[in-house]
């Protein structure tokens, strides 16, 4: 099962702390939370967005995520510049953070990190074409599509989107002897001209999460997990 936290929030976790206005002055500071309060990855490929929380002895409920530093890394996950963690190795430990005199430790978990991992168009690729606007209303979603090349708006039909790609024009948009040839990777990479720019770079996450959906068929299964629910965290946000 794959385990994706999505928060709607520009969040970013420097090391050194959060260089901005700070949003704590006044606020008497009594304890942390994380969510999630663990970090379970179950694949190479899996991330999770951290959304850090403080609480204030007046009931206010404070994101700082961008405020908080890292004072206790681990060799088993990532950590980008907006918090999203990705796995490295398989194990368990634990994140360490601390927004002015309080800390929090974060129990982290890997799993199945050397498992043999086969992308599932549904479950991997669309959302990777989403994140990158390929099937934005701007771009391969308008109406007639671009450049004679029509995906759904926003991925709400997968079946039509997997048979434009892989059956349009001869299938010539993939190259399965040689993945990295693929129109399907070369476009976005900007090695051959594409409207829409450089989208992904070679040796990325996305970049080879692509790569080897190609090498393995672009295979499509009727049987991977779709997203039923979506969450927006704080639920009740108030602003002081």
């Amino acid at each position: 099962m794959l385990r994706t936290l999505l928060a709607l929030l520009p969040l970013a976790l420097p090391t050194a702390g959060y260089e901005g206005e700070s949003q704590l002055e006044g606020f008497e500071l009594v304890s942390l939370e994380a969510h999630p309060p663990a970090v379970l990855l179950e694949r190479s490929v899996d991330q999770v967005q951290l959304l850090l929380t403080a609480l204030a002895s007046d009931g206010s409920r404070i994101d700082v995520t961008r405020e908080a530093t890292l004072v206790a890394e681990s060799a088993l996950v990532s950590i980008d510049e907006r918090g999203l963690l990705s796995a490295l190795a398989e194990g368990e430990g634990a994140l360490r953070f601390r927004v002015g005199e309080l800390e929090l430790e974060l129990p982290i978990a890997v799993t199945g990190f050397a498992a043999d991992f086969e992308p599932d168009f549904r479950q991997d690729v669309m959302p990777v074409l989403t994140r990158q606007g390929c099937n934005a209303g701007t771009c391969h979603g308008a109406q007639a599509g671009q450049n004679g090349f029509l995906l759904s708006l926003r991925g709400y039909d997968a079946r039509a989107d997997h048979e434009a790609l892989t059956d349009e024009l001869a299938a010539r948009r993939f190259d399965r002897v040689e993945p990295g040839r693929s129109l399907f990777l070369r476009k976005p990479a900007g090695e051959v001209p594409h409207g829409g720019g450089q989208l992904v770079r070679e040796g990325t996450r996305n970049y080879e999460l692509l790569r080897e959906w190609v090498a393995r068929g672009a295979p499509y299964s009727e049987a991977a997990p779709e997203v039923v629910e979506i969450e927006l965290l704080p639920a009740e946000p108030v602003m002081p």
